[in-house]
């Protein structure tokens, strides 16, 4: 089978073929129909006048969304099924989930009729996904009668489908109806698994733009009534494995967990649900969940015993809620669980024998803290991994003791002209009022402890700023971005807290704390913070050029950033986390560094952002933190994932990542030819050995970079992604590597514009030579006297 034909399949539909009507009207009654109307009221149902179908609401069918109704003066030019819409102004992703046979071919088809049913006579677009892949993009040309379909015949693999509206900041989501017709398997024949989304659909018949040429070898005129015109669509999104999809949907069901739990529970990756961490069984090509993390959930009744089905799981947190019962002993069972967290719940009984055991043989994180009912003999301290508690109670009440004798002596020297100024993180210091404003004048210390620098707003200014949340510009775990404006002269990116977000408010505390103290030219600036009642938002300096990511995955080839631009990007962000890692004390690790975490101002200046994830080192002198993994797949560090322990090489790993996005102009996670997903390194590694330059740097830049900076470049990229955290590079050494790159490239650079000059002198030209330069003195040097050389010949 051609190439052309694989991606466009023609199904001929003739005197003796069967079309869609013939297909759907040649069931007995509407066996196997399904047919839903999207928004019309629960419990509602009706046959269709003019079909004689049977419609139901989808009140059944989905959680989320507002059910609305088109105009009354639209109604009378469409169907009843499309008189209803249902919309989707929270959240990113919402699905239906709808019961289907699996193996069986089906139609599927969903409906969007505008009808201007939010008065704002304003058009939306957005993205449909069956599953965990992307179906097609809905958008319309005009709000006026604006309606579309998307078609789509398919072979579920499992026994029911999710139906996804993603929103893509282009406007509300919307839908009008999901109608499911059974097929004979014989109709549409499908290349291998695939399906086939419906390109066109043509009525030969009454077109007067059609003809039909009878063959040389034919006895009888053509007949030609219809024809179709489907492309293959491949659906080859990993799925979450069955047995974790029951499991994870049962613990939903039983706590009543609303959130963003919809569609499939971890992919893709980038709408997993939230708290999950899910890693990819490469043999089976599922995802399987390895981490749930339920806590300050507002959970109630037992621990549910569908947790038993999670047979992969490594991390459990279900501490901070309202947990009664036992401790059940089938968590000693889980063969993979290192960390169980239940603390401050309302557990009662003993802790099983299994779970003691595996906490004393160094194979399982224990923790039962203030589970007042457990037994007195099991709930020997507060954390069964801890020792020398009483001594830390002491140290701790030593430590307060200390700080109210230290303060009451500082409200005595008050009124002799002495001032106790906080710090932060607990930290005084106290000094004559003279002596410390000399000293705040003369030794100001980039990296010290500051007092909160950012302006704290009212949610009133929040909304004014941010014109009543007119512009979303982004979206991420934390909740959406909305461009503000602060002056005239000053924009702001203002981020707001997701209320279903149950990590938001942790990541809110600690981004506020680690930006108000770390402020560099590659850090993105905090400008302020609201934090009223239950608002809380982030205002950050505004960055004009959005994040790397965009910038590496665009399409259009003017665009595409140059290898001089890219290595550029690489210094800054390097620089950026040697002050994160060195400038600061103690040290910060950003643990969640990507491309969509850096962002880009007008002159391509790279500031790392959303630090949420961070952690700070408890001193300057520690090697490392331990923590639970979280971060993004794809770049987080196979060290820390293994031992959970975090340090500043687990931040030099993912940087690492970065570079080689940079270099090659892949995702981290991208597929093959065959559509497997590969991790880069994966990719990368053969090419590597060989050093394949061509192949491995982006074949957008070819011809445009010195093989020398290259290789060099691609060098310390394979270093920084080392599976081993020793062998990785210190980011000092990392960031002055790269700069030497970049000054490779000078030559080549100066070489250009001497070869353009060369190609077009003559004495009717005239040329202005305009040449932009970071580097080393030796290099200023020769860029002068070239740039000399130019004026004078011209």
């Amino acid at each position: 089978m051609s190439c052309t034909f694989e991606q466009l399949l023609f199904a001929l539909l003739g005197g003796f073929a069967l079309n869609l009507v013939l297909l759907v009207h040649s069931q007995d009654h509407q066996s196997g129909f399904i047919s839903i109307d999207c928004g019309l009221p629960t419990d509602s149902s009706y046959p269709e006048k003019t079909t004689g179908l049977d419609y139901i609401s989808d009140a059944t069918f989905i959680d989320t969304g507002e059910s609305k109704s088109i105009l009354l003066g639209d109604r009378d030019d469409y169907l009843q099924p499309y008189w209803y819409v249902r919309c989707f102004p929270e959240g990113v992703r919402n699905c239906y989930k709808i019961n289907v046979t699996r193996g069986n071919k089906y139609l599927i088809r969903a409906s969007f009729v505008y009808g201007n049913y939010d008065g704002q006579d304003k058009i939306p677009e957005f993205e449909l996904h069956l599953g965990p892949d992307l179906w097609d993009t809905v958008s319309f040309r005009s709000a006026s009668g604006a309606g579309t379909h998307k078609e789509l015949i398919h072979v579920p693999p499992r026994n029911y489908i999710h139906v996804c509206l993603v929103n893509t900041d282009s406007g509300v989501p919307f839908i009008s109806a999901i109608e499911l017709r059974p097929l004979s398997n014989e109709s549409y024949q499908t290349v291998r698994e695939s399906s086939l989304a419906l390109v066109s659909r043509y009525d030969t018949g009454q077109g007067a733009n059609s003809r039909a040429y009878r063959a040389k070898n034919s006895t009888l005129p053509p007949i030609l009534n219809a024809f179709e015109i489907y492309m293959v669509k491949n659906f080859s999104e990993a799925e979450t494995n069955q047995e974790d999809v029951n499991a994870i949907t049962n613990i939903k069901a039983t706590y009543k967990i609303k959130s963003n739990w919809q569609g499939d529970p971890c992919s893709p990756q980038l709408y997993s649900w939230e708290g999950l961490n899910c890693s990819l069984h490469k043999t089976y090509q599922q995802h399987r969940i390895i981490s749930l993390n339920l806590s300050s959930s507002a959970l109630t009744g037992e621990i549910a015993h569908f947790i038993s089905n999670l047979t992969m799981i490594e991390t459990l947190d279900l501490s901070n809620n309202n947990l009664t019962g036992s401790i059940p002993e089938f968590l000693s069972t889980l063969p993979n669980l290192s960390v169980l967290n239940l603390e401050k719940n309302n557990l009662t009984g003993s802790v099983p024998v299994g779970l003691i055991q595996r906490r004393k043989d160094g194979l399982l994180s224990l923790r039962l803290c203030e589970n007042p009912n457990l037994s007195d003999s099991q709930q020997i301290s507060c954390d069964l991994n801890k020792k020398g508690n009483i001594s830390s109670r002491i140290a701790v009440i030593a430590l307060y003791v200390l700080l109210i004798t230290l303060l009451s002596i500082a409200l005595a020297l008050f009124g002799m002209g002495f001032e106790v100024y906080v710090m932060g993180f607990g930290v005084f210091e106290m000094g004559f009022r003279r002596k410390r404003q000399h000293e705040m004048m003369t030794n100001f210390k980039p990296n010290r402890l500051l007092e909160c620098e950012g302006q704290r707003f009212a949610y009133s200014e929040i909304v004014k700023i941010t014109n009543d949340f007119a512009s979303i510009i982004g979206r991420g775990g934390f909740g959406k971005v909305y461009l503000g404006t602060l002056t005239k002269e000053t924009q702001v990116a203002v981020k707001l807290l997701n209320s279903l977000s149950r990590q938001g408010s942790k990541e809110f505390k600690n981004e506020v704390e680690l930006l108000m103290r770390a402020r560099h030219r590659n850090l993105v600036s905090l400008v302020g913070y609201c934090n009223e009642w239950e608002t809380m938002a982030l205002v950050y300096e505004y960055v004009a050029n959005g994040n790397l990511q965009q910038h590496l995955s665009a399409d259009v080839t003017q665009d595409v950033l140059t290898w001089k631009e890219r290595l550029g990007i690489a210094v800054d962000t390097a620089r950026g986390l040697e002050y994160l890692h060195n400038g600061c004390k103690p040290p910060i690790v950003h643990r969640d560094l990507k491309t969509s975490n850096i962002l880009l101002n007008e002159k391509l200046q790279a500031k790392i952002g959303d630090f949420g994830l961070s952690k700070v080192l408890s001193t300057e002198s520690a090697t490392h933190v331990s923590t639970v993994a979280k971060g993004t797949f794809g770049y987080l560090d196979p060290q820390y994932c293994s031992t959970g322990q975090l340090n500043k090489k687990s931040d030099v790993y993912s940087f690492g990542i970065v570079l080689l996005e940079l270099i090659t102009g892949r995702a981290a996670i991208a597929r093959d030819e065959e559509g497997v997903p590969i991790h880069i390194c994966e990719w990368i590694c053969p090419k590597f050995e060989s050093m394949e330059i061509e192949s491995i740097v982006d074949s957008r830049l070819q011809g445009s970079y010195l093989n020398s900076s290259a290789r060099k470049a691609i060098e310390i990229a394979m270093a920084c992604a080392s599976s081993t955290a020793i062998r990785r590079p210190d980011i000092t050494v990392v960031h002055n590597d790269l700069k030497e790159c970049l000054e490779i490239e000078m030559p080549f650079e100066i070489t250009e514009i001497v070869e353009r000059y060369d190609a077009s002198s003559s004495s009717s030209v005239t040329m202005t030579s305009h040449i932009e330069f970071q580097t080393n003195t030796s290099s200023l040097g020769m860029l002068h006297e070239i740039s000399n050389s130019l004026h004078t010949n011209l």
